[in-house]
């Protein structure tokens, strides 16, 4: 199980991108009193979204939304299993055949999302970068540290810095800590 920090924030942003219905965020707090879950697996349990969704919204997304450089959002809509490889591959094909189409416009045409998902996206991915995580001054391990994240290949991390990918064995040469250890501050 996952840790999925405040439910009401989570529950917020899963209402601000079109995922779940205040209705059922209210559904899931009542039942989250009488049974002791998580939110976001009561919701999955409703079949409201996939748990990997309330996943990635609980522990990805503010994280995520920070590092640059930017993905394609069709990678942010998979990680957030919002669309899978073959609708994402079959976006692109469409988008090939058409150059004016956008990606967000074929998805909700297919009716795979909806266009208040795509807006939430789009929009937070527009917000101005976390300083914090992007600063040119920060040792990779700190950075590693701050963003924990977010690829589920177990050797590689992504760190908004100088817009490098490292792969987990360079963070960890010369370090006291073990990977382990440092992924659990």
């Amino acid at each position: 199980m996952t840790n999925q920090g405040n439910p009401k924030l989570l529950g917020t942003k899963l209402i601000e991108a079109g995922i779940i219905s205040e209705q059922q965020l209210k559904v899931a707090l009542e039942d989250q009193r009488r049974y002791n879950l998580r939110i976001g697996e009561i919701l999955a349990k409703h079949d409201w979204l996939k748990q990997r969704t309330a996943d990635f919204f609980a522990q990805e997304w503010e994280i995520a939304k920070t590092v640059y450089p930017r993905q394609p959002i069709g990678y942010y809509l998979k990680r957030a299993a919002l669309l899978n490889e073959t609708q994402i591959s079959y976006i692109l094909d469409e988008q090939e055949k058409k150059v004016r189409r956008r990606f967000g416009e074929i998805a909700v045409e297919q009716k795979w999302l909806n266009s208040q998902t795509i807006s939430f996206f789009l929009k937070s991915l527009e917000e101005k970068k976390d300083k914090s995580l992007n600063d040119s001054k920060t040792h990779p391990a700190t950075a590693l540290k701050r963003a924990i994240l977010y690829i589920n290949e177990p050797d590689i991390v992504i760190i908004g810095r100088k817009n490098i990918i490292y792969e987990l064995r360079d963070f960890t040469k010369g370090l006291k800590s073990k990977p382990t250890e440092i992924m659990s501050c």
